[in-house]
C-alpha cells in the first residue's frame, strides 16, 4: 500500500498559520491518528520544510510515556502523523477550573516529561495549558515542540514561546539565562490558570496599561520584576497549602528562587494530598480523611463560582507520595502590637525606623529574617521591599520556635496609567503625558524612577514628546504623583534585508546600523496585530499574508518599537549601488550599480520615501557618494521607478563641530539649565546624522571642568585643516566680572576665583582665530535663567560677546562669526511640550537642512543667523528673545594706542592756555598717527579757540588737501569765516560740510551730524536775516545739498534757522519798546553780533574727534 494511501483524512482539529492538525485512519492498523500537516506554501520553502522536519526528529527522539508520541512521516505530503488525543485540558476543562487531584496528576504527569527532556538536554520553550493533550488512557502528555531547541544548539538561538506563559528570563536577560526553570515557570502560570479556569484573566485588569497588543503586553508583564501573580490562599478557597507552595514558587520571577529542575518539584509534589499529621488512633486518621474532603469541596475562586474538576482521575497512574508528616506547629500568641509610619531604611544593619502611630521619638525594628515575618499589602515580602513612608503594623508574637514579629506593611497600589507623552521637563523632574481617556496628567520622578524605552533602560532626559507610555505611579506629597516606573514606545523604522521570518520573529541584515559603521543583523518580534504587505499587497489568495510568505533575500522595512508592528516587503526590485549625479528639479538621480559598475538613472515619485538609520530625508539630503538601497515599484528592469531609497549618507570631511553643553552644575549657587542634556544631544546627533559631520571631527564636552575644556579645545582645534568649516556651540552659564570682563562658566566655576575656574569668552575666540578654517561659527547660547536675585549674576549672549571688544566699535573678533542667543535682560526661551529649549532647536533644524536655502549642503553663518533669527520669534513668541549677528573684522585699527593718547593730549588744551608744550605734543601726536588727521583737527581746534586763526586756517587747510572727508575741518573753517564776516567761504565750507557728514553711523556720529546741520541753520540765518550780505545762489545750492541728505537733516538744518529767526524777532521786539538810548544802543549792538545768536561749540567738537579715534 503506498504510504500516502495508508492514512485518511477525515475531521479537522485545530489550524495554525503554520500546519493544520487533522483527525485521520490509520487503514493498515485500524486505528484512529492525529495527521499534522504543513501548509501548501511552505513545502516550497526549505527553511521552513527544515524546521518541520526538525520537529518530527525530536518527537521521535523522545520516547516517554508523557510525551505524545510519532508514528509516521509522510514527506511528499508534508505529514505527520501523531497520536490521537482526546483533547486538550481546556478544551475538555470547558472553562472550568480543575480539580485538586487532577491538578496534582496533571504537575505530576508533565514534570516527569519535562524530568526527562531536561535530562535529554531539550527545553520545551512552549509549556502552556493547550499543550497539555489528554490520550485515550487519560493521561496528560505534553506535546507540540515546534519551537522546542536543544540547550546548547548550533544556532545558539533563544528559546522562545507563548508569551502569555513566558519566563521572565526568555524576555530579559536581566533575570539572568534561559534554562530548564524557564519551562518550570511557564508549567507553575498554566498550573495556576487551570486552577482559576476562565476567571484567570480577570487578576489581571491592568493587563491593558501595556497597549493593545496582547503578546507585547504579556511580555512586559512578565519582564517586570514587581509584577507577580496574587497569593493562591488570597485567590482560591480550599487549595492545600503545599500545593499552593509548589506553584507559588514555580511562578518566582527571580530564578534563583524558584524550582530549579523538575526532580526537586516531584519531591515536593505529593500525589493524594498533603500527609496528615500524625494520630494516635483510627478515628483520628478518619477525622483527618473527612476534613480533607471537606476542604476539598469547599474550594472556590473568590472572583467567581465553585469550580468543576476534568474526568482525568479514571485511569490514572497514581505514584506514592514520599513527603514526610509535617507537625503541628504551636499556636502563636501576641505578646504586644505596635503601629505607625517608616521615617527611614537601613537595610545594612537588617533595621528600619518608625514614627508610632500616639507620638513619641522614632522608634528603631530590627528584623531577623530567619524568624520574623513580613508583608506588604497582604502578600509575603522581605526587608528590601519595604519603602520610607509606609505605613506599619508590628505584632510581638511568641511560639514553638520563640518570639518573632509579624510586620505588616500597607501602602497605596501603584496604578498604571497610559497614554502618551507631551512633554518632558529634566529640570523639575517631572512629565506631563495625555491619558488614553484624554485627561492630562503630570507626575514627578525621583533617582529610584526606572526608565525603559522600547524594553531597554533609559533615563528621562532621553524621553521625548508623542512617545506611547504606561506609567506605574502612586501619590506622593501632597496632590503630586511619583513614577515608579516609565515604560515608553517609540516607533522606529529600519530597511533592510531579510535574513529569516517566522510566526514569532523576523531577522534583518540592516542597511545601515549607524552612518558610519558596517551593517548589522537584527532580530526583533513580531506584534501580533503586525500589517504585512508584499510588493504593496496585502492579501495572498484571499488571505492576509502572514510572516511565512516572506522570503529570505526579500527588501523589508519594519516599523517597530518593542515587537514590529508593520512590515512592508518588496522582492526582486531591489538596486545598491553609490550615487553619482543628482538632478533637485526632475527628481532623478543616478548610481553606479554594485557589481556590473553600470550607470543607471531613477525616477523618485511622489510618494518615494527616502530613509536614513534615524528616520525620512527629504531629496536635498541626497548628494554623490551617498551609498543607496533602491526599492523600485515594478520588479520589471525598464521600470526604474523609485518606491524607497535608503541611504547610507557619506560624511562631509570639509565639517568640524564642537558642542559644549550644561544643565546641572555642582555649585549649588548656579540654577540648572533646563533641557541642556537633551539640547546639547539632539544638536549632537543632527550634526552626525543630518549634517555629516565625521564622528572624529566632532567633539562633544558635557558637563566639563575648565581645565578639561581647555585641554580638549587646544586639541581638537589643533586637527582642524584649512579649507574647512567650524561650528563651536556653548550652552551653558556666562558671567562678566567687575572688569567687565566676559567668561563662559564651566563645572567647578566659583565666582570668588573666577581667573582660574571661568573660561574666558577671549581666550575662546583667539583660540578659534588661530584656527586655519576657511569659515569659523561660535554660537554663544547664553541667558538660560531670569531674574536679577541669583546668588550669581548672569550674563547674556550679547554681554559676553560685547566684552571682548577692544572699544565699542571694534570687532568682536576678526575672523570667527560670533552669534549670541539673546540680549541683556532677555531669558531662554523653552519649548515645554518638545522638551527643548527654543534657541537649540532652531540651530538643531538649521542644520538639519532648514536653514540651507540655496541647496547647497552647506549651512553658512548668514543662512544659519537668517533661519535662526526667523523662526525664533515664530516658535517661542510668548518668550522675546533677540539674537545677534557678530561679524569678523579683520581691518587693523587707525590709530595705534599710543597715537590715541597723544591726540588726547593736545585735546586737553583746549581747556588750557596755548604755550609751548601744545607745539610738543602736537609734533609728537603727529608722527605717531601715521599721516591720520587726528592730530592736525585736534590743533586746529585748540589754535582756532585760542584766536590763533591764522595758524588754525593753515593747519585745517593742511588736512583738507590730504583728507577732503574730514568734516570737522569744514566745521571749524566755516566758523572763522562767518566770524570774520566772509560769508561767501562761509558758505562754500558749510557746503562741503553738509557734503561729508556720515549719512549712517553710530550715536555719536550721528549726534554731531545733527549738530552740524542746526550750526549751519544758525550762521545762514544770522547772515541772511541779519547782515543781508549773502548770496542766494550760494545759499540756494548748500540748502539742496542738505535737503539731498533726506528729511531728518532738513529738520536739523531748518531747527537751527528758525531758533535764530526768533531770536531775532524778539531782539527788535526789545528795540523797539525800548526807551532808554543807551540800553537800546547796546540791544542794537547785540543784533550785530554773530555770537549774539550761534557760538562754535568746541565741547562738541571735541568729543566727536574723541570718540573717532576708535572709528
Amino acid at each position: 500500500m503506498n504510504r500516502s494511501d495508508r492514512y485518511q483524512v477525515t475531521d479537522p482539529i485545530a489550524k495554525g498559520d503554520f500546519a493544520t492538525v487533522y483527525r485521520g485512519r490509520d487503514h493498515e492498523l485500524g486505528r484512529d491518528v492525529a495527521i499534522k500537516q504543513i501548509h501548501q506554501q511552505y513545502l516550497e520553502d526549505p527553511q521552513q520544510l527544515d524546521r518541520y522536519w526538525q520537529e518530527a526528529q525530536l518527537l521521535a527522539s523522545l520516547e516517554h510515556p508523557n510525551i505524545m508520541t510519532i508514528y509516521d512521516v509522510v514527506r511528499e505530503r508534508g505529514w505527520l502523523i501523531l497520536e490521537l488525543a482526546q483533547g486538550s485540558l481546556p478544551q475538555l476543562l470547558g472553562g472550568r477550573g480543575i480539580d485538586i487531584k487532577d491538578m496534582r496528576l496533571a504537575l505530576n504527569f508533565t514534570l516527569h516529561a519535562l524530568k526527562f527532556m531536561h535530562e535529554h538536554g531539550i527545553i520545551h520553550g512552549d509549556v502552556k495549558p493547550s499543550n497539555l493533550l489528554v490520550d485515550r488512557n487519560a493521561r496528560v502528555k505534553l506535546g507540540d515542540f515546534g519551537i522546542a531547541r536543544r540547550l546548547k544548539g548550533d544556532d545558539g538561538s533563544v528559546v522562545k514561546g507563548t508569551t502569555k506563559y513566558m519566563a521572565p528570563e526568555v524576555v530579559s536577560d536581566q533575570f539572568g539565562p534561559v534554562g530548564p526553570h524557564s519551562d518550570l515557570y511557564s508549567l507553575g502560570f498554566t498550573a495556576f490558570e487551570l486552577l482559576c479556569g476562565s476567571h484567570f484573566e480577570t487578576l489581571f485588569p491592568g493587563l491593558n496599561m501595556y497597549g493593545r497588543d496582547q503578546q507585547i503586553a504579556w511580555m512586559m508583564w512578565h519582564s517586570a520584576p514587581d509584577r507577580r501573580l496574587p497569593e493562591i490562599s488570597r485567590t482560591l478557597d480550599g487549595v492545600p497549602p503545599d500545593l499552593a507552595h509548589i506553584i507559588q514558587r514555580l511562578v518566582e520571577k527571580d530564578p534563583a528562587k524558584r524550582y530549579r529542575t523538575a526532580g526537586e518539584v516531584l519531591a515536593d509534589l505529593s500525589i493524594e494530598g498533603e500527609a496528615p499529621p500524625a494520630s494516635a488512633n483510627a478515628a483520628a486518621e478518619e477525622q483527618a480523611a473527612r476534613e480533607a474532603t471537606q476542604a476539598k469541596r469547599k474550594r472556590t475562586l473568590a472572583i467567581a463560582a465553585a469550580s468543576c474538576s476534568v474526568i482525568l482521575s479514571l485511569a490514572m497512574l497514581f505514584l506514592p507520595n514520599t513527603e514526610p508528616p509535617k507537625p503541628v506547629a504551636k499556636k502563636a500568641v501576641a505578646l504586644q502590637a505596635a503601629d505607625g509610619q517608616i521615617v527611614q531604611l537601613d537595610p545594612e544593619r537588617s533595621q528600619f525606623f518608625i514614627t508610632p502611630a500616639a507620638g513619641g521619638k522614632a522608634l528603631g525594628i530590627v528584623v531577623n529574617p530567619d524568624v520574623d515575618r513580613l508583608f506588604v499589602n497582604g502578600d509575603r515580602a522581605m526587608l528590601a521591599d519595604l519603602l520610607k513612608d509606609d505605613q506599619v503594623h508590628i505584632d510581638y508574637l511568641t511560639g514553638g520556635a520563640g518570639q518573632f514579629m509579624e510586620i505588616y506593611a500597607t501602602r497605596e497600589l501603584a496604578t498604571m496609567t497610559g497614554g502618551v507623552l507631551r512633554s518632558v521637563d529634566t529640570a523639575a523632574a517631572s512629565l506631563t503625558f495625555e491619558t488614553t481617556d484624554g485627561n492630562e496628567l503630570v507626575v514627578h520622578t525621583n533617582d529610584v524612577t526606572k526608565y525603559s524605552l522600547n524594553d531597554k533602560t533609559s533615563r528621562l532626559a532621553l524621553l521625548r514628546p508623542e512617545d506611547r507610555i504606561t506609567v506605574e505611579h502612586r501619590a506622593a506629597d501632597g496632590e503630586t504623583r511619583l513614577a515608579l516606573r516609565v515604560v515608553a514606545l517609540r516607533t522606529l523604522s529600519l530597511s533592510g534585508t531579510l535574513v529569516r521570518a517566522n510566526e514569532t520573529e523576523v531577522a534583518v541584515q540592516v542597511d545601515a546600523a549607524n552612518t558610519q559603521s558596517a551593517s548589522a543583523e537584527k532580530t526583533l518580534p513580531i506584534a501580533s496585530d503586525c500589517a504585512i504587505t508584499l510588493n504593496g499587497a496585502t492579501h495572498h489568495d484571499a488571505r492576509p499574508l502572514s510572516p511565512f510568505d516572506l522570503r529570505a533575500a526579500d527588501r523589508v522595512t519594519l516599523e517597530y518599537d518593542v515587537a514590529i508592528h508593520r512590515i512592508e516587503a518588496f522582492r526582486d526590485v531591489t538596486e545598491s549601488g553609490v550615487v553619482a549625479s543628482v538632478d533637485y528639479n526632475k527628481r532623478t538621480f543616478t548610481a553606479t550599480r554594485d557589481g556590473s559598475g553600470q550607470t543607471v538613472a531613477f525616477i523618485l515619485g511622489a510618494g518615494c520615501r527616502l530613509l536614513i538609520e534615524s528616520g525620512p530625508v527629504d531629496l536635498f539630503f541626497l548628494r554623490p557618494g551617498d551609498r543607496v538601497t533602491v526599492q523600485r515599484k515594478s520588479p520589471d528592469p525598464a521600470n526604474r521607478e523609485a518606491d524607497q531609497v535608503a541611504i547610507v549618507p557619506q560624511p562631509d570631511p570639509r565639517t568640524w563641530a564642537i558642542v559644549i553643553n550644561y544643565e546641572t552644575y555642582d555649585n549649588p549657587d548656579l540654577p540648572p539649565i533646563r533641557y541642556g542634556e537633551a539640547d546639547g544631544s539632539t544638536l549632537l546627533d543632527t550634526l552626525r546624522t543630518r549634517y555629516r559631520v565625521p564622528e572624529d571631527q566632532l567633539l562633544h564636552q558635557q558637563d566639563a571642568t575648565r581645565l578639561a575644556l581647555e585641554g580638549a579645545l587646544s586639541r581638537f582645534l589643533a586637527r582642524v585643516p584649512s579649507g574647512s568649516q567650524l561650528l563651536v556651540y556653548y550652552l551653558g552659564h556666562g558671567y562678566l566680572s567687575e572688569q567687565r570682563a566676559g567668561y563662559l562658566v564651566p563645572q567647578g566655576f566659583d565666582a570668588r576665583r573666577v581667573d582660574s575656574t571661568g573660561l574666558g569668552v577671549r581666550w575662546l575666540i583667539e583660540q578659534v582665530e588661530q584656527c586655519p578654517a576657511n569659515e569659523k561659527i561660535i554660537v554663544l547660547d547664553i541667558g538660560q535663567v531670569a531674574g536679577a536675585d541669583l546668588p550669581i549674576k548672569q550674563a547674556s549672549a550679547v554681554e559676553l560677546a560685547e566684552s571682548v571688544k577692544a572699544t565699542p566699535r571694534r570687532p568682536v573678533s576678526t575672523s570667527a562669526i560670533v552669534i549670541a542667543s539673546s540680549d541683556q535682560g532677555q531669558a531662554a526661551a523653552k519649548l515645554d511640550d518638545r522638551g527643548r529649549g527654543a534657541f537649540s532647536v532652531c540651530v538643531e533644524d538649521a542644520f538639519a537642512g532648514e536653514a540651507d536655502i540655496n541647496h547647497n549642503h552647506r549651512i553658512d553663518a548668514n543662512e544659519l543667523f537668517s533661519y535662526v533669527d526667523r523662526t525664533l520669534s515664530q516658535v517661542a513668541a510668548n518668550s522675546p528673545q533677540t539674537p545677534k549677528l557678530y561679524l569678523p573684522d579683520a581691518t587693523p585699527a587707525r590709530l595705534s594706542p599710543e597715537a590715541k593718547v597723544a591726540v588726547i593730549r593736545v585735546l586737553a588744551s583746549l581747556q588750557g592756555r596755548i604755550d609751548d608744550q601744545l607745539l610738543i605734543d602736537f609734533n609728537n601726536a603727529k608722527q605717531l598717527s601715521a599721516g591720520q588727521p587726528d592730530a592736525d583737527l585736534a590743533y586746529g581746534l585748540v589754535l582756532m579757540k585760542g584766536n590763533r586763526t591764522r595758524a588754525a586756517q593753515q593747519a585745517l587747510n593742511e588736512v583738507r588737501l590730504h583728507h577732503p572727508d574730514a568734516n570737522v575741518a569744514y566745521h571749524i573753517l566755516a566758523w572763522k569765516a562767518f566770524w570774520e564776516s566772509d560769508y561767501k567761504d562761509g558758505i562754500l565750507q558749510l557746503e562741503q560740510l553738509a557734503k561729508h557728514l556720515p549719512n549712517a553711523g553710530d550715536a555719536d556720529e550721528q549726534r554731531y551730524v545733527k549738530h552740524s546741520l542746526e550750526f549751519a541753520g544758525r550762521v545762514t540765518a544770522f547772515a541772511e536775516l541779519v547782515k543781508r550780505e549773502i548770496n542766494q545762489n550760494d545759499l540756494q545750492k548748500l540748502r539742496q545739498v542738505i535737503s539731498d541728505r533726506g528729511d531728518v537733516a532738513k529738520e536739523a538744518y531748518r531747527a537751527g534757522y528758525f531758533a535764530v529767526r526768533e531770536m531775532l524777532e524778539d531782539l527788535n521786539r526789545k528795540i523797539a519798546i525800548e526807551a532808554d538810548s543807551q540800553k537800546k544802543a547796546a540791544l542794537e549792538r547785540d543784533r550785530g553780533r554773530i555770537s549774539y545768536f550761534v557760538e562754535m561749540n568746541y565741547d562738541e567738537a571735541e568729543a566727536y574727534l574723541r570718540t573717532g579715534l576708535d572709528r
